[in-house]
């Protein structure tokens, strides 16, 4: 199954070589690839919570783990946590 390539890996395989093989650069690439993953988790959950209409609370707090895992299952399974 192919996977798809995120914004970050993508930005990252246009840069010159010389500039991304930089353990800085790296460091920076895994700390971007973090940072979008987390975007988009919080993207998904605030999409599934506002889809049922969950109000705050008890009700809320347990959807929300459960929102959590998919978005968590649904992103590693589309990026695979790619390596550059």
């Amino acid at each position: 199954m192919n996977k798809e390539k995120s914004a970050v890996d993508w930005l990252f395989e246009q840069m010159p070589f010389e500039y991304r093989s930089s353990r800085a650069a790296f460091e920076a690439y895994k700390i971007a690839l973090e940072m979008e993953k987390q975007f988009l988790i919080g993207f998904y959950i605030q999409a599934a919570m506002k889809d049922n209409k969950l109000p705050y609370g008890i009700q809320y707090y347990g959807k929300l783990e459960e929102v959590t895992q998919e978005a968590e299952d649904l992103y590693n399974e589309t990026f695979n946590n790619q390596q550059p």
